[in-house]
């Protein structure tokens, strides 16, 4: 059991490296083999808030500040929403909202849909996605196909995911 969860781990970085995210989501569920989901995200947030902010931060010339102000200033509060409501969900149910939200990030990678929203959708998207990375972490990746749909794309793409990331971070 621990050798998968390294093995995840290493592939959650490899993941978080060449695409700027989705690693988090990776982190969660690996952990969540050894420990209760609730610890899995309370040992994983610092973690993925530093490398967020350390990306934001990176590129903070090529953040979309109208895309993270639409999204993240909704995504905040709905992540702190979502984070009081993980304390009443019991263990499976917790389990299975993880792994809910993990199988809609591969059903997403591997359709591969090329999906155009406009920056009206950002707020009620970041309700969503905050509401859920609240509850059961690594669910900020739900939002990507999102940014991309607004055409947010290589630096501008990546630095914009992690601001929003650490908005939900900081909920």
């Amino acid at each position: 059991m621990e050798l998968v969860v390294v093995v995840l781990g290493a592939l959650a970085g490899l993941v978080t490296t060449v695409a700027g995210l989705g690693g988090g989501g990776l982190l969660v569920l690996a952990l969540s083999l050894v420990m209760p989901p609730s610890a899995a995200l309370a040992v994983t947030t610092p973690a993925l808030f530093l490398g967020n902010a350390h990306r934001a931060a990176m590129f903070r010339r090529a953040i979309d500040r109208d895309a993270v102000a639409r999204f993240g200033v909704v995504a905040l509060p709905a992540s702190l929403a979502g984070g009081l409501f993980l304390h009443a969900l019991p263990e499976l149910a917790l389990r299975l909202v993880l792994a809910a939200v993990a199988a809609l990030s591969i059903v997403q990678l591997v359709a591969k849909l090329e999906l155009r929203f406009s920056r009206a959708s950002l707020p009620p998207v970041g309700l969503g996605v905050g509401l859920l990375t609240g509850a059961s972490g690594g669910a900020g990746g739900l939002g990507s196909p999102t940014l991309l749909g607004v055409g947010l794309t290589g630096e501008a793409f990546v630095a914009t995911a992690a601001a929003a990331s650490v908005a939900m971070h900081v909920g």
